[in-house]
């Protein structure tokens, strides 16, 4: 194992960096000295003068680097250069990491002040995540019992560890029904001396602390499972909606997925939390029954064969009226959350036209359904828990009178009763918890049926393998392109062909459906064409990885997507390794630096939900910056002016034509101001180019756009 001390200093790291790569396996010396000559950049950046180790251990080596100062995450912001060439270096810096991500681990130990670095080839076993998706991507109805097992089978140990757990909780009740009969016998047969009455007390006591034990771990061990999957689950569905396609987005509701996401989740947890906890407990109560009653009574072990099942099959019936029930009212509510959504997002149109009351009644049908379909489903269960208490209780008194007789008969003793009618009871109340349980589990069973209607679906977003790099020019070709929407008859586009230089700007016009947004789509991925091809970069846009091609694109809505938070995080959204200086410099570039000196708190500043306390032109000059700030190689911007007044939308144009020329630009616009700054103007209709030129060509002969600069 190489172990070196040195200072964070750049002559030490040089040489400490020569050292350590020697050391390394061949195939692995490139990789890890680029990730430490980077780490080591940022340690003499952020805190130059601390000391250092580095031990190298192992045949697949573990490079551990141990740094005292301040806390430094690689994979947030830090402290960089204000100088240009700085910003793109950390750029650069923070890909490689992020590229990096499963070799590199890193915690801070905040009382030591220790920054600790480990760098490892990562593991070829599967992750949970990796299990998780590869489980629901087989693109077939998964019931819910193949889910549940593939949650115990994901976490055996732990099922394992939580069932013994279970057993440990179980411990008085098994044991204390035992010593009870047994004094009982004692005494009727006059050898309860203070010896054996002690053994059996001091047996009661263990079986309590075994209970208090496993109450412990249950709240520890069992519960964090119950969490980890509630993590999984909801995990999963996100990934999942990621990757689903931009149509599967279009068509279902956002109300909806958020039901399945939160409310089915939380209903999943009951099952393995409460449901198979108290199955598995009945199971425990069951065995020690069994066991007892062959070692006591044969007859008894008939007994409760017959009874048992007789108890199950009535709870069995009960289920399958309720599982209707629980299905329609889990739709009822997904469609009363997407009502409300709706009702939310449109609460400033319906009040500016008066539809205050038309929106309450619209969404009051949604609750009405939800109100009949709850009492339909609680009256059900109502009714389902009162008759099987009855029946249960009657299955009781016959045990009773059963071991009554048997006792008569001389075939178990007097203490036996005691045993018998208390092992009985318990499983009895389990079973009755248990049938209690059922509509809950019921519901629980439909959400699993819920989730998977997201998880097993295949709509998932193509994308290729060859990763595009910083180097893309942003040329981009239509060749012959035909496009079609599920939802509608016709071609949006047919042979469709267009060719737009790098660092070319253009301006897209076109009436409404005339395939504006279909090219904007297709520029991005999140459509795929029918026929022909989306070139860029002379490679076909089917074969790129979009994740890396996407980091070399920038849009800018109609409506400015701002959240709620400061200003530099919605800047700096999904950017972590951009400096405040070049922040700066880009809210100079689009005029917004006098106005972010106003602000009490500058960058820092919150914003409300949606940009609720700026103007319309701050929110889409703040748009604008965060495209800017991702150093785009294609710009799309999809009709950005639309809902800005006269001036914004001048201030804003004005701040558009400074970056002509530095990227490949794409404006689909209804404002003929944006003609005059682009290279070149297209017009559309049906899926077609009508008219093609540059604005000095296009308004000096007659033709659609002649027409539309004339009417303006």
């Amino acid at each position: 194992m190489l172990k070196i001390d040195f200072l964070v200093s750049n002559e030490e790291c040089e040489n400490v960096l020569e050292k350590a790569s020697e050391t390394l396996p061949k195939h692995l010396q490139l990789k890890y000295r680029l990730l430490l000559e980077e780490l080591f950049s940022v340690m003499v950046e952020e805190i130059s003068g601390a000391r250092a180790q580095i031990r190298i251990q192992g045949s697949i080596p573990k490079v551990v680097l141990q740094v005292k100062g301040e806390k430094v995450d690689l994979f947030s912001n830090v402290k960089w250069n204000s100088d240009r060439n700085e910003d793109l270096q950390s750029q650069i810096r923070f890909n490689l990491f992020v590229d990096n991500a499963d070799r590199i681990k890193q915690k801070y130990n905040s009382r030591r002040k220790l920054n600790t670095y480990v760098l490892k080839e990562p593991s070829k076993a599967k992750t949970t995540e990796q299990k998780i998706d590869e489980f629901y991507s087989k693109g077939e109805k998964i019931t819910p019992l193949k889910q549940i097992l593939f949650f115990r089978e994901l976490y055996t140990f732990r099922f394992l560890f939580a069932t013994a757990v279970k057993a440990m909780r179980s411990a008085p009740l098994i044991v204390i029904p035992i010593i009870t009969a047994r004094l009982i016998d004692l005494i009727i047969e006059n050898e309860a001396n203070l010896t054996n009455i002690f053994i059996l007390i001091g047996i009661g006591i263990l079986s309590l602390v075994l209970n208090v034990i496993g109450a412990h771990f249950e709240g520890t061990v069992f519960k964090k499972l119950i969490h980890s999957i509630e993590a999984d689950i909801r995990s999963a569905m996100v990934r999942k909606l990621q990757r689903l396609s931009l149509s599967y987005h279009n068509n279902i509701q956002t109300g909806m997925v958020t039901t399945k996401i939160m409310m089915d989740v939380d209903r999943i947890s009951f099952i393995y939390n409460t449901f198979i906890g108290e199955l598995f407990q009945l199971l425990v109560y069951i065995g020690a029954a069994a066991v007892m009653t062959l070692l006591e009574c044969k007859w008894m072990t008939l007994f409760y064969l017959l009874c048992i099942p007789v108890a199950v099959a009535v709870s069995v019936f009960f289920r399958k009226a309720v599982a209707y029930r629980n299905s329609e009212y889990r739709k009822d509510q997904e469609n009363a959350n997407a009502a409300i959504e709706e009702m939310l997002d449109m609460i400033n149109l319906s009040r500016v036209h008066g539809l205050q009351k038309n929106e309450s009644t619209r969404v009051d049908r949604f609750l009405n359904k939800i109100k009949k379909s709850g009492t339909e489903l609680d009256s059900l269960n109502t009714l389902y828990s009162s008759l099987s208490y009855v029946s249960l209780q009657v299955f009781q008194l016959v045990c009773l009178l059963f071991s009554a007789l048997m006792a008569r008969g001389g075939w178990i003793t007097i203490g036996s009763i005691a045993l018998f009618q208390s092992y009985f009871a318990t499983i009895l109340s389990r079973l009755t918890a248990l049938i209690n349980h059922m509509p809950e589990a019921s519901r629980g069973i439909e959400s699993f049926r819920s989730v998977s209607e997201i998880l097993c679906i295949n709509d998932v977003e193509h994308s290729g393998t060859t990763k595009v790099n910083h180097g893309m020019r942003g040329r981009i070709e239509f060749r012959d392109v035909c496009f079609k929407y599920s939802d509608k008859s016709g071609f949006a586009m047919k042979n469709f062909s267009l060719v737009i230089p790098e660092r070319k700007s253009i301006a897209i016009f076109g009436g409404s459906g005339s395939g504006k947004s279909t090219i904007l789509n297709l520029v991005t991925g999140s459509l795929e064409p029918h026929s022909g091809h989306v070139f860029v970069d002379g490679m076909d846009l089917k074969d790129l990885d979009l994740n890396t091609y996407r980091h070399q694109i920038a849009v800018v809505p109609q409506t400015a997507m701002l959240y709620t938070g400061s200003l530099y995080d919605n800047l700096t959204y999904g950017l972590p390794y951009i400096s405040r200086s070049m922040v700066e410099s880009i809210l100079e570039a689009v005029d917004l630096k006098d106005f972010v000196y106003t602000l009490p708190d500058g960058l820092d500043s919150v914003i409300e939900e949606g940009g609720a306390n700026l103007s319309g032109g701050q929110r889409q000059k703040i748009s604008l910056a965060r495209a800017l700030l991702r150093r785009p190689r294609i710009l799309i911007l999809d009709e950005f002016t639309n809902a800005l007044d006269r001036k914004s939308e001048m201030n804003i144009l004005n701040c558009v034509k400074r970056i002509l020329g530095t990227c490949t630009v794409l404006i689909v616009s209804h404002r003929v101001e944006t003609a005059k700054m682009v290279d070149e103007v297209v017009v559309l209709r049906g899926g077609s180019i009508i008219d093609q030129g540059s604005f000095d060509e296009l308004v000096s002969k007659d033709g659609p756009f002649h027409d539309m600069y004339s009417k303006h």
